[in-house]
């Protein structure tokens, strides 16, 4: 018989719960995390039609399918308002690159869109370029990054916390259980 000052072993059922709770916590933010990132197709030479809801930065990227690097000959890529404001792509000085299954990209650049309403992003060959004939797939959409980060962030604090809790009151209840077994055995 275990001594009245030696935890219940129900405390190691606690613990594998604060351990299962911090995995669950984990992969449901990494989840929503992947889930957050709202990128539109685009072919270039070419345009598309898009609302934004909130103004903010927005990205484009090159993008395959197929696993291959994604190739992006340069155009002259930008967006613009109602076709009276035109902005330019700020070609980023570090890329973004990104992996997501098969989905393979790299980012072009970025703007800054001042406002909502309906925008036009287009893509043309540069005047001295020549023709491959060739249409390049593209991806285009808010910037994901503080979408992506903030439940990695926050899901994977929680997740931490959890875990330690978790594996120290493991560790505290077999070094408490193994401290009592001993004195039993001193005892007798």
């Amino acid at each position: 018989m275990p001594d009245s000052n030696a935890p219940s072993r129900s405390w190691y059922a606690v613990s594998l719960v604060l351990v299962l709770a911090a995995t669950i916590v984990g992969v449901v933010s990494t989840v929503i995390s992947i889930n957050a990132v709202a990128l539109q197709p685009v072919e270039f030479p070419g345009s598309v039609e898009f609302d934004v809801e909130q103004p903010g930065r927005w990205i484009v990227c090159a993008e395959t399918t197929d696993g291959s690097v994604p190739v992006h000959p340069h155009f002259d890529i930008e967006f613009s308002f109602n076709g009276e404001e035109v902005i330019p792509l700020v070609t980023d000085s570090m890329g973004l690159t990104y992996t997501i299954g098969s989905r393979r990209g790299a980012g072009v650049g970025h703007v800054e869109l001042p406002r909502g309403g309906r925008w036009t992003l287009s893509g043309v060959r540069p005047v001295d370029a020549v023709d491959d004939g060739v249409r390049y797939s593209y991806v285009f959409g808010p910037d994901p990054i503080s979408a992506v980060f903030l439940p990695i962030l926050i899901g994977g604090g929680v997740g931490v916390i959890l875990l330690t809790i978790g594996v120290g009151i493991w560790g505290l209840v077999f070094w408490l259980r193994m401290k009592a077994l001993q004195a039993t055995g001193t005892e007798g």
